[in-house]
């Protein structure tokens, strides 16, 4: 009797534990379900730049634009002209400046109020001052430079009331005269490319733009599948990119565009912020970070886009260098395929056609001659892309073939009688 009442106690007790044990199982089955990935966790922040706001921009669809944001509860930073050229930018002779006119110094001014707008000094006039490149600060001495942003700068901050803490030089290029006036002056952000000059004196933040709007969302859906728990994408528009505005260049209508600012709100990981608040709350855009993505941008235009990184479009951490590492794998295997191949497709060609020595040193003689050209095309203009990279490997490979082949000419010669004296002795003929 005891054992009997001993088996069951024992049973009884099985069974409690086997229940508690499935709804523990059972719990944390559900928690591991449900517990967010660490790729839900990051947070996507995008800067939105708009460039080009002057005397001569359409005031109806800043007026659009700044509503939009407003809306939204986002800051938009806004690169101002003060005095811009009446005639036409792209010439650098001297003509007619036109500084902003009340009513769009009262849409900035109200703007900026609203923390829908904030300001940037986008230069002086926008004109150029050079036939051969864009440029209105590179090339200038420092007391020109220095004048034109103190007399920028000045005006903005008296007409809109407003501290301008940011610097967009127009077409994103500048030279070192040019971070040695904004250290001077105080100016703690500078925006342009990834291309710019980099000097240690300059303190400031290096915020330049990764992309345009147009490739946010490819962007931010890149950026999602990486596992920085921070990115930060600088996209640029201008009014031009508005069918409305012009028609030939445009590439959405503000509907859609406003569209697509309402959606990046409603998505939780991601963030919308200007290049101020940016800057104030993090601390590391300085130049190391820069650097880090200026070599990164420039092995990128080596390679062909389909090798490149889908989330390219990142200002990368100083701490992820992955995305280098990767670019430069792929560029030196990239370069390595076409050089070889380049190699045994001349010294085949040559084998089975026979060229003399005379010949092959003409032959050599013009690739270095083309090669020499192409780098020195590249070079000058500064325009070093995948094509060059891809040519310039070809051309290596081609004079290797053809140094080969006039190293080997007897031998090839040999070969060559043999197989004729092979031939010719067949029992077929």
């Amino acid at each position: 009797m005891s054992q009997w009442i001993f088996a069951e106690t024992v049973l009884y007790l099985t069974r409690k534990i086997e229940r508690r044990l499935l709804v523990l199982i059972l719990f944390f089955s559900f928690a591991a379900a449900t517990a967010e990935s660490p790729h839900t966790a990051q947070t996507i922040y995008v800067v939105l730049r708009l460039d080009d706001c002057s005397a001569t921009s359409p005031i109806e669809l800043e007026r659009n634009i700044f509503d939009l944001f407003r809306r939204n509860h986002i800051t938009l930073t806004c690169g101002v002209v003060p005095f811009v050229a009446a005639v036409d930018g792209h010439d650098p002779h001297e003509q007619p400046l036109l500084p902003l006119a009340e009513a769009k110094i009262r849409l900035l001014r109200q703007a900026a109020e609203d923390q829908a707008c904030e300001i940037a000094l986008h230069g002086f006039s926008h004109q150029t001052n050079s036939r051969f490149r864009k440029q209105e600060f590179a090339g200038l001495d420092v007391d020109e430079q220095l004048r034109r942003m103190t007399i920028g700068k000045q005006v903005l901050e008296e007409k809109l009331g407003i501290k301008i803490n940011t610097f967009i030089p127009p077409w994103n290029r500048y030279d070192e005269n040019t971070l040695a006036c904004l250290e001077r002056l105080d100016v703690a952000i500078l925006s342009a490319s990834c291309r710019g000059k980099c000097l240690p004196q300059y303190q400031g933040n290096y915020l330049p733009i990764t992309c345009c709007f147009d490739q946010v969302e490819s962007a931010i859906r890149a950026a999602r599948m990486t596992s920085d728990p921070e990115s930060f994408i600088i996209a640029l528009f201008h009014f031009y990119d508005f069918i409305e505005i012009d028609r030939r260049r445009g590439v959405m209508t503000f509907p859609d565009f406003a569209h697509r600012i309402e959606t990046l709100c409603s998505q939780k990981d991601v963030r919308i912020l200007s290049l101020n608040q940016c800057a104030q709350m993090f601390d590391d855009f300085d130049a190391h970070r820069f650097l880090l993505n200026k070599r990164l941008r420039t092995l990128l235009t080596l390679l062909p886009p389909r090798l490149r990184p889908s989330d390219r479009s990142r200002y990368v951490d100083i701490q992820d260098r992955r995305l280098l590492h990767q670019a430069g794998k792929s560029l030196l295997t990239t370069s390595i395929v076409f050089f070889a191949a380049s190699i045994f497709l001349f010294l085949g060609t040559g084998f089975w056609v026979n060229i003399g020595r005379r010949r092959l040193k003409q032959i050599l003689l013009l690739l270095v001659l083309f090669f020499i050209a192409g780098l020195a095309w590249d070079f000058l203009y500064l325009k070093i892309y995948w094509l060059s990279t891809l040519v310039s490997a070809l051309v290596a490979g081609a004079c290797m073939g053809t140094m080969a082949l006039a190293l080997l000419s007897r031998e090839i010669r040999s070969i060559h009688k043999k197989l004729n004296g092979a031939f010719e002795t067949s029992p077929l003929q």
